[in-house]
Protein backbone atom coordinates (compact mmCIF):
# COMPACT_ATOMS: atom_id res chain seq x y z
CA UNK A 1 0.00 0.00 0.00
CA UNK A 2 2.83 2.35 0.93
CA UNK A 3 4.63 1.52 -2.33
CA UNK A 4 1.53 2.41 -4.34
CA UNK A 5 1.15 5.65 -2.41
CA UNK A 6 4.80 6.55 -3.04
CA UNK A 7 4.45 5.89 -6.77
CA UNK A 8 1.29 7.98 -6.88
CA UNK A 9 3.11 10.81 -5.14
CA UNK A 10 6.03 10.60 -7.57
CA UNK A 11 3.65 10.66 -10.53
CA UNK A 12 1.88 13.71 -9.13
CA UNK A 13 5.22 15.47 -8.66
CA UNK A 14 6.24 14.67 -12.24
CA UNK A 15 2.90 16.00 -13.49
CA UNK A 16 3.50 19.23 -11.57
CA UNK A 17 6.97 19.58 -13.07
CA UNK A 18 5.59 19.33 -16.60
CA UNK A 19 3.26 22.26 -15.91
CA UNK A 20 6.17 24.68 -15.55
CA UNK A 21 8.95 25.69 -17.90
CA UNK A 22 12.21 27.29 -16.87
CA UNK A 23 12.58 30.64 -18.62
CA UNK A 24 15.45 33.06 -19.02
CA UNK A 25 16.12 34.73 -15.65
CA UNK A 26 15.92 38.47 -15.16
CA UNK A 27 19.16 40.38 -15.84
CA UNK A 28 19.08 41.45 -12.17
CA UNK A 29 17.27 40.10 -9.13
CA UNK A 30 14.08 41.99 -8.23
CA UNK A 31 11.66 41.59 -5.35
CA UNK A 32 8.21 43.16 -5.00
CA UNK A 33 8.24 43.95 -8.73
CA UNK A 34 5.07 45.22 -10.38
CA UNK A 35 4.07 43.79 -13.76
CA UNK A 36 1.70 44.82 -16.55
CA UNK A 37 0.88 42.67 -19.59
CA UNK A 38 1.01 44.39 -23.00
CA UNK A 39 0.37 42.16 -26.03
CA UNK A 40 3.32 39.70 -26.02
CA UNK A 41 5.22 41.63 -23.37
CA UNK A 42 5.37 41.54 -19.59
CA UNK A 43 6.45 44.97 -18.38
CA UNK A 44 8.38 44.63 -15.12
CA UNK A 45 8.45 47.94 -13.29
CA UNK A 46 10.87 48.29 -10.42
CA UNK A 47 10.76 46.42 -7.14
CA UNK A 48 13.56 46.75 -4.65
CA UNK A 49 15.56 48.35 -7.49
CA UNK A 50 14.69 51.12 -9.96
CA UNK A 51 15.14 49.06 -13.14
CA UNK A 52 12.30 48.43 -15.58
CA UNK A 53 12.34 45.68 -18.21
CA UNK A 54 10.17 44.25 -20.95
CA UNK A 55 10.03 40.47 -21.21
CA UNK A 56 8.92 39.16 -24.62
CA UNK A 57 6.95 35.94 -24.11
CA UNK A 58 7.60 34.66 -27.64
CA UNK A 59 11.30 35.47 -27.77
CA UNK A 60 12.02 34.55 -24.12
CA UNK A 61 14.20 37.65 -23.94
CA UNK A 62 14.41 40.86 -21.93
CA UNK A 63 15.03 44.43 -22.97
CA UNK A 64 15.62 47.34 -20.61
CA UNK A 65 13.04 50.12 -20.66
CA UNK A 66 14.30 52.72 -18.20
CA UNK A 67 15.10 53.47 -14.58
CA UNK A 68 12.87 55.15 -12.05
CA UNK A 69 14.10 58.67 -11.16
CA UNK A 70 16.97 58.87 -8.68
CA UNK A 71 14.81 60.47 -5.99
CA UNK A 72 12.22 57.66 -6.02
CA UNK A 73 12.60 54.95 -3.38
CA UNK A 74 10.60 51.83 -4.22
CA UNK A 75 9.04 49.54 -1.65
CA UNK A 76 5.45 48.34 -1.99
CA UNK A 77 4.41 50.52 -4.94
CA UNK A 78 1.71 49.73 -7.52
CA UNK A 79 1.71 49.97 -11.33
CA UNK A 80 -1.42 49.83 -13.51
CA UNK A 81 -2.24 50.52 -17.15
CA UNK A 82 -4.54 53.47 -17.80
CA UNK A 83 -6.91 52.42 -20.62
CA UNK A 84 -6.97 54.70 -23.64
CA UNK A 85 -10.58 55.77 -24.18
CA UNK A 86 -9.70 57.84 -27.25
CA UNK A 87 -9.48 56.55 -30.81
CA UNK A 88 -5.84 55.68 -31.13
CA UNK A 89 -4.37 53.54 -33.88
CA UNK A 90 -0.99 53.34 -32.17
CA UNK A 91 -1.37 49.91 -30.59
CA UNK A 92 2.28 49.84 -29.58
CA UNK A 93 1.82 52.67 -27.06
CA UNK A 94 0.14 52.44 -23.65
CA UNK A 95 0.06 54.61 -20.52
CA UNK A 96 1.33 53.31 -17.18
CA UNK A 97 0.65 54.81 -13.75
CA UNK A 98 3.02 54.13 -10.85
CA UNK A 99 2.12 55.30 -7.37
CA UNK A 100 2.21 54.59 -3.65
CA UNK A 101 4.82 52.68 -1.74
CA UNK A 102 6.39 53.24 1.64
CA UNK A 103 7.66 56.59 0.37
CA UNK A 104 4.88 57.69 -1.95
CA UNK A 105 5.37 58.78 -5.54
CA UNK A 106 2.98 59.40 -8.44
CA UNK A 107 4.50 58.95 -11.89
CA UNK A 108 3.28 58.23 -15.39
CA UNK A 109 4.91 56.65 -18.43
CA UNK A 110 3.96 56.67 -22.10
CA UNK A 111 5.31 53.26 -23.01
CA UNK A 112 6.10 52.45 -26.61
CA UNK A 113 7.16 48.88 -27.22
CA UNK A 114 10.92 48.49 -27.06
CA UNK A 115 10.47 45.57 -29.45
CA UNK A 116 8.80 47.64 -32.18
CA UNK A 117 12.03 48.03 -34.12
CA UNK A 118 12.36 44.24 -34.23
CA UNK A 119 8.80 43.59 -35.37
CA UNK A 120 7.68 46.40 -37.68
CA UNK A 121 10.58 48.77 -38.14
CA UNK A 122 9.13 51.48 -35.91
CA UNK A 123 11.81 53.40 -34.05
CA UNK A 124 11.44 55.80 -31.14
CA UNK A 125 13.08 59.02 -32.28
CA UNK A 126 15.33 60.89 -29.90
CA UNK A 127 13.22 64.00 -30.49
CA UNK A 128 10.13 62.29 -29.05
CA UNK A 129 10.06 63.30 -25.39
CA UNK A 130 8.73 61.37 -22.45
CA UNK A 131 8.37 57.99 -24.12
CA UNK A 132 9.60 55.09 -22.00
CA UNK A 133 10.51 57.22 -19.01
CA UNK A 134 8.79 57.95 -15.73
CA UNK A 135 7.66 61.57 -15.38
CA UNK A 136 5.45 63.42 -12.90
CA UNK A 137 1.70 62.88 -13.19
CA UNK A 138 0.36 66.38 -13.92
CA UNK A 139 -2.91 68.14 -14.73
CA UNK A 140 -3.66 70.33 -17.76
CA UNK A 141 -1.82 73.21 -16.10
CA UNK A 142 1.25 71.04 -15.57
CA UNK A 143 0.72 70.94 -11.81
CA UNK A 144 1.82 67.68 -10.14
CA UNK A 145 -0.95 65.31 -9.04
CA UNK A 146 -0.34 63.19 -5.95
CA UNK A 147 -2.24 59.96 -5.31
CA UNK A 148 -2.17 59.01 -1.64
CA UNK A 149 -2.91 61.21 1.35
CA UNK A 150 0.02 61.82 3.70
CA UNK A 151 -1.75 60.16 6.63
CA UNK A 152 -2.47 56.91 4.74
CA UNK A 153 -0.10 53.95 4.52
CA UNK A 154 0.31 53.08 0.83
CA UNK A 155 3.03 50.46 1.35
CA UNK A 156 1.69 47.35 -0.40
CA UNK A 157 -1.09 49.32 -2.08
CA UNK A 158 -2.97 47.62 -4.92
CA UNK A 159 -5.36 49.08 -7.49
CA UNK A 160 -7.61 48.32 -10.46
CA UNK A 161 -9.23 50.63 -13.00
CA UNK A 162 -12.95 50.28 -13.73
CA UNK A 163 -16.08 52.39 -14.06
CA UNK A 164 -18.34 53.21 -17.00
CA UNK A 165 -15.49 54.92 -18.88
CA UNK A 166 -12.53 53.17 -17.26
CA UNK A 167 -11.90 56.37 -15.34
CA UNK A 168 -12.07 55.19 -11.73
CA UNK A 169 -9.00 53.99 -9.87
CA UNK A 170 -10.03 51.66 -7.02
CA UNK A 171 -7.30 51.55 -4.37
CA UNK A 172 -6.92 49.21 -1.38
CA UNK A 173 -4.22 49.63 1.23
CA UNK A 174 -3.36 48.95 4.91
CA UNK A 175 -5.21 49.06 7.18
CA UNK A 176 -8.26 47.93 5.21
CA UNK A 177 -8.78 51.23 3.42
CA UNK A 178 -10.46 51.45 0.02
CA UNK A 179 -10.50 54.70 -1.94
CA UNK A 180 -11.72 55.72 -5.37
CA UNK A 181 -9.77 58.25 -7.45
CA UNK A 182 -11.30 59.79 -10.59
CA UNK A 183 -8.63 59.82 -13.30
CA UNK A 184 -10.61 62.32 -15.38
CA UNK A 185 -11.32 64.82 -12.60
CA UNK A 186 -7.96 64.04 -10.94
CA UNK A 187 -9.45 63.90 -7.47
CA UNK A 188 -10.70 61.44 -4.88
CA UNK A 189 -14.43 60.75 -5.01
CA UNK A 190 -14.73 58.18 -2.21
CA UNK A 191 -13.00 57.09 0.99
CA UNK A 192 -14.16 53.93 2.74
CA UNK A 193 -13.11 50.91 4.78
CA UNK A 194 -13.31 47.23 3.88
CA UNK A 195 -15.43 44.97 6.14
CA UNK A 196 -13.67 43.75 9.32
CA UNK A 197 -13.98 40.11 8.25
CA UNK A 198 -11.60 40.80 5.34
CA UNK A 199 -8.71 40.55 7.76
CA UNK A 200 -5.64 42.73 7.50
CA UNK A 201 -4.93 44.01 3.99
CA UNK A 202 -1.21 43.87 3.21
CA UNK A 203 0.28 43.32 -0.27
CA UNK A 204 -2.98 41.67 -1.45
CA UNK A 205 -4.07 40.42 -4.85
CA UNK A 206 -6.70 42.81 -6.26
CA UNK A 207 -8.34 42.23 -9.65
CA UNK A 208 -11.49 43.22 -11.49
CA UNK A 209 -13.76 40.25 -12.27
CA UNK A 210 -16.21 40.43 -15.15
CA UNK A 211 -18.49 38.03 -16.94
CA UNK A 212 -20.54 36.38 -14.18
CA UNK A 213 -23.42 37.36 -11.93
CA UNK A 214 -21.31 38.13 -8.87
CA UNK A 215 -19.05 40.34 -10.93
CA UNK A 216 -22.06 42.09 -12.43
CA UNK A 217 -23.39 42.88 -8.98
CA UNK A 218 -19.97 44.06 -7.89
CA UNK A 219 -19.50 46.23 -10.97
CA UNK A 220 -22.96 47.73 -10.47
CA UNK A 221 -21.89 48.89 -7.03
CA UNK A 222 -18.71 50.34 -8.45
CA UNK A 223 -20.49 52.17 -11.25
CA UNK A 224 -22.77 53.91 -8.78
CA UNK A 225 -19.72 56.04 -8.01
CA UNK A 226 -19.49 58.48 -10.90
Amino acid sequence: MDLIDNKSGETANMDMLTLFETLTPLPIALSLAQCVVHKHEILICGGNKRNCFSYHTHKNQYKPICLYPDDVELFGHCVVEIPNNKNNNDTNTITLLSFGGQKKHTLIMKYRSVWSNDENGSVIKKTEKHYNEWVSFTDNENKPISIGKAKYNYCGVRAVIDGSNNHLLFIIYPSNGIDVFDLNALQYVKYDTLPPDCGTILFPCFISIKGDESATNNNTKKKNIK
